[in-house]
């Protein structure tokens, strides 16, 4: 999904700009120095769907869907996260896919750089 490789390339470009360790913070949400693939899935799936829930029904339909997503395999998502093929993504669906939490552990693991299933703002930063 093109949400999490973009959260990725900000958490780097974050780690220059003064800001950027407010940003890293607000990924830890039991404020633990740590960011873990659940926190980060979460944070992920909170700020995706709202960007592409643009009616703000708690709800994605196709329509909303296919606005911000594109390619070959974009209906297929849509579908795949349509659990109860009702047409619509519910906030459930979208937080429950396996397939997202996949993807967004499999950017995490990338910036985890001494292998203890999180990252912490020395990984980010490069300090």
């Amino acid at each position: 999904m093109r949400i999490a490789a973009t959260l990725a390339s900000l958490l780097f470009l974050s780690a220059c700009h003064p800001k950027g360790k407010q940003a890293y913070r607000s990924l830890d949400a039991n404020n633990d120095g740590k960011v873990t693939p659940e926190e980060f899935s979460h944070h992920v799936s909170e700020k995706g769907f709202r960007k592409i829930d643009r009616n703000r029904d708690a709800m994605i339909d196709s329509a909303e869907w296919n606005a911000k997503e594109e390619g070959p395999t974009a209906a297929g998502v849509f579908q795949s996260l349509d659990d109860n093929h009702d047409g619509l993504v519910s906030k459930e669906e979208f937080h429950a896919s396996e397939k997202k939490k996949a993807h967004l552990e499999g950017v995490l693991h990338s910036l985890d750089r001494n292998g203890d299933g999180a990252i912490t703002w020395d990984e980010v930063s490069g300090s």
